[in-house]
């Protein structure tokens, strides 16, 4: 097998329209064979890359999707909503559980903002502007819908106006008195074109900051609040 025919065997198809090409810019033979090398591997290690980079994100995708709560994603499908998207996972911190702060931080830093927000909405939270937003607790029975606000402060997103109400009914789930607070995950969906956020607790401490539970109020697949088909009550509107 010639060189040529190599080199042809790791193109993608347009090999000889490729000679062509490098035919009528140089008549030196070397300079043509060492200008086809260098294009036919210039674009194999391209395509390589793309494969690559499709691969991660297919696991990535396959993997964020095994990590919806069970309780979400029946949720989701009783009201025909979009697909969760996974923005954060964090420990609380106490600011997040004081009464005078009233907002639940989303640090801008640690998330993805063009995976759950339109162009117009980061717009419009940069010029310090809220969006009307709906909190769903997947980890009451029935799901607690709560109305809220999304704003942006500094260096932070934060969930406010009613997160106060949201946090006086986990209060034993997600506080410690030593500070270290429960783990919660932050998931977001579109419901009539409204932009919604599901909170799960997926790991509770204990008043000495030990960790009793995981997965327990709507985490991994747990289905606990659920009736014998799994199906997620009517949500209790707030």
């Amino acid at each position: 097998m010639s060189f040529r025919e190599k080199l042809k065997k790791v193109d993608d198809g347009s090999f000889d329209e490729l000679v062509k090409k490098i035919e009528q810019t140089t008549t030196d033979e070397a300079e043509r064979e060492m200008l086809l090398t260098e294009t036919v591997l210039r674009n194999f290690m391209r395509r390589c890359a793309l494969n690559a980079q499709k691969e991660r994100e297919n696991l990535k995708s396959s993997s964020e999707s095994d990590q919806i709560p069970e309780k979400l994603k029946n949720y989701i499908k009783n009201i025909q909503a979009s697909r969760p998207v996974f923005i954060i996972e964090k420990r609380l911190n106490n600011s997040d559980l004081n009464e005078g702060q009233g907002r639940l931080s989303i640090p801008e830093s640690k998330i993805n903002a063009d995976q759950f927000l339109a162009r117009q909405e980061i717009e419009k939270l940069n010029q310090d502007r809220a969006l009307p937003v709906k909190l769903i607790e997947i980890g009451t029975d029935p799901v607690v819908e709560t109305s809220m606000r999304l704003k942006k402060r500094r260096s932070d997103y934060v969930l406010t106006e009613k997160w106060s109400e949201v946090r006086r009914r986990y209060e034993e789930k997600l506080r410690s008195a030593d500070g270290v607070h429960a783990v919660i995950q932050l998931w977001s969906f579109r419901h009539n074109s409204r932009l919604c956020f599901a909170l799960n607790v997926v790991k509770e401490e204990a008043k000495t900051g030990g960790a009793i539970a995981k997965g327990s109020y709507g985490g991994g697949a747990s289905t606990s609040g659920s009736n014998g088909d799994g199906e997620v009550a009517a949500p209790k509107k707030i």
